[in-house]
């Protein structure tokens, strides 16, 4: 039978892992879940994008929704559109980050993000 101080001792280390688990996901949660978001926006860019004639607009509306929505602000040498063929259109990012830890003001670290999303065009019969 397992005495009250080692009871104890494992009820502390238990909350410890707690605090720090809840600090890293404070710390990492909110910038994963905006680059999720992200890669959602750069979908819908892909598929606003199905002519080459209606490219400019979907971009700047891409821009428009990643800046309004999300706050970070792209260039426009970090977003590039690339046709595969007629069924296809590949959307790759390139951008950075920096994440703030909690209760340390001072410190910063930039998370780099480069990925790429290929939306296939539905046909409409």
């Amino acid at each position: 039978m397992l005495n009250a101080a080692s009871n104890r001792t494992s009820n502390y280390i238990m909350v410890l892992v707690a605090l720090v688990g809840a600090y890293i996901g404070l710390t990492f949660i909110p910038p994963w879940m905006d680059n999720y978001q992200l890669k959602t926006y750069a979908r819908m860019f892909g598929a606003a994008a199905r002519f080459e004639d209606q490219e400019e607009r979907a971009k700047a509306e891409f821009f428009r929704n990643v800046r309004s929505e999300l706050n970070i602000r792209l260039q426009d040498n970090q977003v590039k559109l690339k046709r595969l063929n007629k069924d296809n259109v590949e959307v790759s990012v390139e951008y950075s980050r920096d994440v703030f830890w909690p209760l340390l003001d001072s410190k910063a670290r930039t998370m780099r993000y480069k990925w790429t999303v290929v939306t296939k065009f539905k046909q409409n019969f």
